[in-house]
């Protein structure tokens, strides 16, 4: 969610990838979205930011299943930070990063070329 500041999304509905209501955003943590489901018996997730894959102006996007969230992300207070050090969590981060980061450099002129990007980066750094 490049360029948008998630204070937006609070109060905003979260769907799974299949499609499914997870309920609606209760706040945004340093690495997560916290998302409430229900109103009398209240289930809280905390999905890292890195597994919300869009927003619509309406909804959040999740890229995992319902259950896929209710079985990892499912809990009653805040994750800590070293939880979000899983191998699983951080090759989805730099698999992320890479995505915006090669849609930025074609959005603005630059060859899709990931070798390119670091061999001209690294040209840079001398200048700096």
């Amino acid at each position: 969610m490049v360029g948008m500041s998630w204070d937006n999304v609070i109060d905003k509905e979260v769907k799974s990838a299949d499609k499914q209501d997870l309920g609606k955003v209760e706040s945004i943590g340093p690495n997560y979205v916290e998302v409430k489901e229900g109103t009398i018996s209240k289930k809280h997730y905390f999905i890292p930011k890195y597994y919300i894959q869009g927003y619509d102006g309406h909804k959040l996007w999740a890229s995992l299943t319902k259950d896929e969230i209710k079985h990892k992300y499912e809990r009653d207070a805040p994750p800590i930070e070293s939880e979000f050090e899983t191998s699983e969590y951080l090759e989805h981060k730099r698999q992320m990063d890479t995505h915006i980061l090669n849609s930025y450099m074609v959005s603005h002129g630059w060859p899709k070329n990931p070798e390119w990007h670091y061999r001209h980066l690294l040209h840079m750094s001398h200048y700096t």
